[in-house]
């Protein structure tokens, strides 16, 4: 009987690989049953053959001359011999004369029809090979016995083995296919291939130090490294090493390319000077007009880029959730990059010493996590330093060597010249840690994000909250680096008991030294220049604010302010946008009367955000809407970004109107319903002053409301 293989270890599934191969290409594959003859194949068996029958070997040798003529007499003369042997086999088993018949028949349909192939690459001497589920007749058997005895390899599988190495060959041929065609699209297949980490054998600092020829002696391949070294050995000397370990690749005169925190997104230069076109009739397509970017000095670099490339484009490519859109956007963003660093790492290239590409900080957008990973399928040390282990990082790849130390420290840009520090700062700098970490108490400016969620409070609730610092507040947590700050966001319609001193006099409380007070509508006007109104077209594009774009204008007056707070305000400006919290917002173009007000606010409300520590208390905008009028969009828009901010917002409306929802299309405003609507109050003149406390006699003059 044949051997039924069961594929259990890989050297199996190789063999098994390589015999599918053979038998596909220059033999037979059988993945069911071998088919009966048909009526057509058996009325042709009789026209040469006859239906006479002997079970004699010279009778069937006789027949296959008739049947075969073509087949060299010794195969011939082999194969009768092996076929009398089975069916004799067959006689010995019990089967009568017509069954032994019935059985030759079907043996000589099934070598003319079904085995030919196999029978003429063995009488040509070439590879053959059959592979044939194990779902099989006893008849089905012998024809395969006959075929073994003639020399032809036999695999038996169950069909389950044979659909698996089915689909692993047609993916090997496919990549096959696939690889003809990226050398074709890169001008050729390159020299040398890339061989990632594995020739490591030490410390990663001083592996990437070395040069080529101390690394491998194998010519055919470029060594090149790609780590992460997440934490510090010890934060004293960090610094200082990695300043060193940068000093030496100086010196070695090594191209270097180093960036600190997140990688700037292209500006518009950069993404106008990439060649594409606006639609594509395929993937293919896009993919052969985005490579003519790609164009190095170097053609041997040139390939290797292009090939890295294209392997990106086909990962992204066969992903079900990206569109045509989002699939040219990413890959413009790689060639933009690519294009960034091109003189830095690969003017004067040559393999003898690689380039070195050092981040300092994790990847924090996917898109970032692509282009680190394309990097390091070049000729190209890539190196990630990732001190704070608290800080998140999107890159995941199984090329992708990972270092670990238990400790952590904060450093915002690679030292490229050293500073020497005392140990009593050293000592500082490791109590503030302790002391600041999980204590509930916090450092000066110890967050530089924050996020405002609304509180859902009674009207008295307000009163009581309003001076309490956010931490102290319900709902106040810290998430990494951002803080969630609990807010007011509130409308205070009516007066409690019709009373309008009492009303005046016990909000006057609200009105802080860090409190904004509205008395007269509106607080920005519409009309007033705003200089930096004629630009903001050029701020907002593709659903993305362009920082870049803002922070470069002439006319933009927040770079006066610390980084993260320039940050700060940029987020929740983006955050009004994309979560379209405005009406009109991605409708009729309102999105760009958002960023002109956002981006050109009062100076006392931008002293406000300047001085705000998340920590700490937080600033107030109070607005008072006495009368019939609606509050216009860009007071609405100051409001809700203000809250978005870590701002308290409270509007005092005594008539009780719909006055002010008019543009908020998603609101966490609270309103609260405290006492009777009045009309035509007039805000007094010195609200905030503190003078209603003390004078109280004359309070009907006072308010304007004269002997009523």
């Amino acid at each position: 009987m044949l051997e039924k293989k069961c594929i259990k270890k890989s050297e199996d599934r190789q063999l098994a690989l390589k015999t599918y191969e053979t038998a596909r290409n220059c033999g037979l594959v059988i993945k069911d049953k071998i088919k009966n003859p048909k009526e057509n194949e058996l009325l042709y068996y009789d026209d040469i053959i006859g239906r006479e029958f002997k079970h004699s070997p010279y009778f069937i040798k006789d027949s296959l001359s008739k049947w075969i003529p073509a087949v060299k007499p010794s195969i011939r003369e082999k194969m009768s011999g092996f076929m009398y042997d089975e069916l004799e086999k067959f006689r010995l088993s019990g089967k009568n004369e017509n069954m032994l018949k019935n059985a030759y028949i079907k043996f000589m349909c099934w070598i003319y029809y079904r085995f030919m192939g196999v029978l003429l690459s063995v009488e040509n001497g070439k590879n053959t090979a059959i592979v044939s589920s194990d779902a099989l007749s006893e008849y089905e058997l012998a024809v395969l016995e006959i075929f073994s005895k003639l020399g032809v390899p036999i695999l038996v599988l169950t069909l389950d083995d044979i659909l698996t190495i089915e689909a692993e060959f047609e993916k090997g041929r496919r990549e096959a296919e696939r690889n003809v065609a990226i050398e074709r699209l890169c001008g050729g297949k390159p020299e040398k291939e890339a061989c990632t980490n594995s020739w490591l054998s030490g410390d990663v600092f001083s592996q990437i130090k070395l040069a080529q020829q101390a690394r491998s002696a194998d010519n055919a391949f470029y060594n090149n490294v790609f780590c992460r070294i997440s934490g510090v050995y010890d934060k004293s000397t960090y610094e200082k090493s990695i300043f060193e370990f940068y000093s030496e690749l100086l010196r070695q005169k090594r191209r270097i390319a180093v960036v600190s925190g997140r990688l700037e997104p292209p500006d518009n230069t950069e993404i106008a000077a990439i060649k594409r076109k606006n639609t594509y009739k395929d993937s293919d397509e896009m993919l052969r007009e985005l490579l003519v970017n790609l164009d190095f000095a170097g053609k041997e670099v040139q390939k290797t880029v292009r090939k890295a490339y294209v392997c990106l484009f086909d990962e992204q490519a066969v992903r079900q959730d990206i569109s045509s859109a989002k699939l040219q956007s990413k890959m413009v963003y790689i060639l933009c990059w690519i294009k960034r660093y091109e003189k830095q790492l690969f003017s004067g290239f040559d393999f003898s010493q690689l380039p070195v590409f050092i981040k300092l900080g994790g990847c924090s957008t996917k898109t970032e996590a692509m282009f680190m990973r394309f990097l390091a399928m070049l000729p190209v040390d890539v190196l990630i330093l990732k001190p704070d282990l608290q800080e998140e990082d999107l890159l995941q790849s199984s090329e992708l060597l990972e270092v670990k130390f238990d400790t952590g420290m904060k450093l915002d840009k690679f030292p490229t010249q050293v500073e020497h520090t005392t140990a009593a700062y050293n000592a500082e700098q490791d109590l503030t840690e302790i002391l600041y970490q999980g204590s509930g108490l916090y450092r000066e400016r110890q967050y530089k994000k924050a996020e405002s969620i609304v509180l859902k409070t009674m009207m008295e609730e307000i009163e009581l909250l309003w001076n309490e610092e956010p931490r102290f507040r319900p709902g106040f947590s810290e998430d990494g680096e951002v803080v969630k700050i609990p807010t007011i966001f509130a409308k205070l319609s009516g007066v409690p008991s019709g009373n309008a001193y009492e009303y005046w006099r016990r909000f006057e409380k609200l009105t802080t030294e860090d409190t904004v007070t509205v008395r007269n509508m509106p607080y920005i006007n519409p009309t007033q220049s705003n200089p930096i109104k004629p630009f903001v077209t050029q701020f907002y594009k593709n659903s993305r604010l362009d920082r870049a774009a803002i922070k470069s204008n002439k006319e933009y007056a927040y770079g006066i302010l610390r980084e993260e707070t320039q940050e700060h305000i940029l987020d929740k400006l983006q955050q009004i946008i994309q979560n379209k919290l405005i009406v009109g917002v991605g409708e009729n173009g309102t999105e760009y009367t958002v960023i002109s007000v956002v981006l050109n606010l009062p100076k006392e409300i931008v002293r406000l955000i300047q001085k705000f520590d998340f920590t700490k208390k937080n600033p107030k905008l109070l607005y008072i809407n006495t009368s019939e009028q609606i509050i216009g969009l860009e007071d609405s828009i100051l409001a809700v970004f203000l809250n978005l901010v870590g701002f308290d917002v409270v509007f005092m409306v005594p008539t009780g109107y719909q006055s002010i929802e008019r543009y908020f299309a998603k609101s966490d405003l609270v309103e609260h319903q405290i006492g009777e609507y009045l009309y035509d109050l007039k805000v007094p003149e010195n609200f905030g002053e503190k003078i209603l406390y003390q004078e109280k006699k004359s309070w009907k003059n006072f308010f304007g409301l004269g002997g009523k």
